[in-house]
């Protein structure tokens, strides 16, 4: 999400920080099982998003988490309108139905289990980690220590590796000077 979506107005933290001390049950299930990166990411609950708040929000895969009441049956029009203004700028939408969360079930299990896929899955995609032989170069300023597959080389000047102006004359078929 770009920085320019958050919406730090006052008003917009405000009914944040309400939502906030007055979680509904169901969300508060939720964010006991989410909190303090028990999934492997980090959350954030009630988070001013433009016109939105959103329930929970996982700013490494811009993921958001809503859970929906019964009032939510009425309101699909305006979710569907929020889900794609949020797409729009980059945030994935899973919304969960508040029945599957007041107890610890299997189905809380399986809504955890796809949220921390999904997680994983746009996390990968939003920041890609470079290739394993890219990953063991060394970092900008750590010039003095080579690389593990560049150390295994000989060096330039042994019998086995010439020094590159020399190299045609110990080339196979060369004459010796």
């Amino acid at each position: 999400m770009r920085n320019k979506t958050r919406n730090h107005g006052l008003e917009g933290l405000r009914r944040a920080r309400d939502l906030r001390r007055n979680m509904s049950a169901s969300e508060q299930v939720l964010w006991n099982c989410i909190r303090k990166r028990q999934l492997g990411h980090e959350f954030k609950r009630q988070v001013p998003v433009g016109p939105y708040v959103l329930d929970f929000y996982c700013p490494a895969a811009s993921l958001c988490v809503e859970v929906d009441g019964e009032h939510h049956a009425l309101r699909v029009a305006a979710d569907a309108a929020r889900d794609a203004w949020l797409k729009r700028r980059g945030v994935e939408t899973i919304r969960l139905p508040s029945l599957d969360l007041f107890e610890q079930s299997t189905a809380t299990n399986r809504w955890l289990n796809l949220i921390q896929a999904s997680c994983e899955r746009r996390r990968e995609l939003l920041h890609p980690q470079p290739p394993p032989q890219l990953a063991a170069l060394p970092k900008e300023g750590t010039l003095d220590q080579p690389p593990p597959q560049l150390a295994a080389l000989p060096k330039e000047g042994t019998p086995d590796r010439p020094p590159p102006h020399l190299a045609p004359l110990h080339e196979e078929g060369a004459r010796d000077v």
